[in-house]
């Protein structure tokens, strides 16, 4: 696999500067939780399990997007998924708080390269 050049962006861009206080939900230095309410464009997902990364193509704001949460539009389920070595792994759950705490969770099991 070829490793990803250069960033196109500012080392001193940091975009988490840049969202409300009240959108990180948890941030440990190294992995950030967020979500995406109430921000313009933003429809896809309603947050992101983020890693602190060197400024790369993969990591061009200096974060890696580890994963994501979002809530069904047919069922009101909430989907929780992770990109991992051997690709996406979703897991569903009743409530967002669940998807969250499951998310952030993992994010010391994706440094051991286990499942969530």
């Amino acid at each position: 696999m070829p490793r990803p050049g250069p960033s196109p962006y500012p080392r001193s861009f940091d975009f988490l500067k840049h969202l409300p206080g009240k959108n990180i939900v948890q941030d440990d230095g190294r992995h950030v939780l967020v979500t995406t309410r109430g921000l313009a464009g933003v429809q896809q997902v309603d947050g992101a399990l983020l890693c602190r990364r060197a400024f790369c193509e993969a990591a061009p704001f200096g974060y890696e997007c580890l994963g994501h949460y979002k809530r069904s539009t047919t069922d009101g389920t909430w989907h929780a998924t992770l990109n991992e070595a051997q690709g996406l792994t979703t897991r569903i759950f009743g409530t967002e708080l669940d998807a969250l705490v499951k998310l952030w969770s993992s994010r010391r099991h994706l440094d051991l390269d286990t499942l969530f």
